[in-house]
C-alpha cells in the first residue's frame, strides 16, 4: 500500500477506549481529519489513519501533554512496502512509550552523534548522513543554534532527530520544542528525566559506574548511555556491567568507533552512538561530503545485508 505523503506540521489524535490514545505534538504530516473512530489496537489505528488521509487540511498545532517522538502511521505504511529495514521511530500511548523507544534503538542499533562549530555544518552531515540511509540522529546541544538545526531535520521524513547534550530542564524543553523526539544526556540530572516525564519524551540518561547505571535506569531512563565507555575498557566494560545489571538496557557512547559496533552489540549493548569517525564534520567541510555518505552505506550493508535490510 502507498499513500501520498506531504511534509508538513501538525498533530494527529485517535480515540480508543473512549479516550484519545495517541497525541503526537509534530507528525510531519498533514492528513485530512482526526482519525476518531474507536480502534482495537495500534495496528488497527495505523489501518484508519491511512484510510482516512487524503484531504490536504493540516491538523491544528496543539501543545499536547504527550510528546511522543513519532512518525505518522502512514509513513510507516508507505515505507513498510518497498523496504524491510529499520524505519523511523513510532511510538504509541497504548504501549510504554519507553519500551517502544527502546525497540526501536535496537533495529537502528548506531545513532550518529553530531557535533559541529555551527549549525549549517551540523545540518550538512546529517544530509549526507541521511543520504547514507541513516535514520537517526542526535544532534548534540552543544551545537551554536542546535534548535535551529533539529528544527531543520524534525521536518524530514526520513529520520528521527534527537537532542544530545542536555543537561538542564532549559535544555530539554527547548530541544523538544524545536522538535527533538528524543533526549539524551551525558550525565544524571534528575531535572531532565523529570522534564521528559511530563513532556512524554523519551529520556536516556548519561552513566558510567554501576551505581549511577542503577540510578538512572530506576530514575526512568528509557536507556542508560555508558559514556565515556571507550576510556573504561570498551566492549569489555559493558559485558562486566551487564553481569550484574542484566535487566538494565545500556548504550555505549564515547570512543565507540565504526570496527567495535559488534562487539558493543555481542557485549550486551543494545545500540551504540558514534561520533566524528561516522558524523564526519571535517570530511563535509573540505568538500567530501560523499565520503560520509560512503561510510554511512558500508555501515548500514555491515550491519543489516547488503541493501541496508535487516
Amino acid at each position: 500500500m502507498s499513500l501520498p505523503i506531504r511534509a508538513g506540521q501538525g498533530d494527529f489524535q485517535a480515540a480508543a477506549r473512549g479516550k484519545a490514545i495517541f497525541h503526537g505534538r509534530r507528525s510531519h504530516l498533514d492528513t485530512g481529519r482526526f482519525c476518531c473512530s474507536p480502534v482495537n489496537s495500534y495496528d488497527h489505528f495505523v489501518q484508519l489513519t491511512a484510510k482516512n488521509y487524503g484531504a490536504n487540511r493540516p491538523l491544528p498545532r496543539k501543545a499536547g501533554p504527550l510528546q511522543c517522538a513519532s512518525i505518522h502511521a502512514a509513513r510507516m505504511v508507505n515505507a513498510a512496502s518497498s523496504s524491510a529495514q529499520p524505519q523511523p521511530a513510532v511510538w504509541a500511548l497504548d504501549r510504554d512509550f519507553n519500551e517502544g523507544f527502546r525497540q526501536w534503538l535496537v533495529d537502528v542499533r548506531v545513532l550518529p552523534v553530531v557535533r559541529a562549530d555551527c549549525a549549517e555544518d551540523a545540518i550538512a552531515v546529517s544530509e549526507a548522513l541521511i543520504t547514507g540511509g541513516i535514520t537517526a540522529i542526535e544532534m548534540t546541544l552543544t551545537v551554536p543554534d542546535a534548535t535551529r538545526a533539529i528544527a531543520a531535520l524534525a521536518d524530514r521524513l526520513s529520520v528521527t532527530v534527537g537532542a544530545g547534550s542536555v543537561r538542564s530542564r532549559d535544555d530539554a524543553e527547548r530541544a523538544i520544542d524545536a522538535g527533538a523526539t528524543f533526549i539524551v544526556s551525558p550525565t544524571c540530572e534528575a531535572e531532565v528525566i523529570q522534564t521528559c516525564q511530563r513532556r512524554q519524551v523519551p529520556c536516556v540518561l548519561g552513566a558510567l559506574t554501576p551505581t549511577e547505571v542503577a540510578w538512572a535506569h530506576s530514575a526512568g531512563a528509557a536507556v542508560v548511555k555508558v559514556f565515556p565507555v571507550g576510556s573504561m575498557g570498551g566492549p569489555s566494560y559493558i559485558k562486566g556491567l551487564k553481569a550484574p545489571l542484566p535487566d538494565i538496557p545500556l548504550m555505549a557512547t564515547g570512543g565507540v568507533t565504526l570496527a567495535e559496533v559488534e562487539a558493543y552489540v555481542n557485549a550486551g549493548a543494545i545500540a551504540v552512538g558514534i561520533g566524528n569517525e561516522l558524523a564526519n564534520v571535517a570530511a563535509v567541510r573540505r568538500g567530501d561530503a560523499d565520503d560520509v555518505v560512503r561510510a554511512a552505506q558500508a555501515l548500514r550493508a555491515r550491519l543489516f545485508g547488503a541493501k541496508g535490510a535487516r
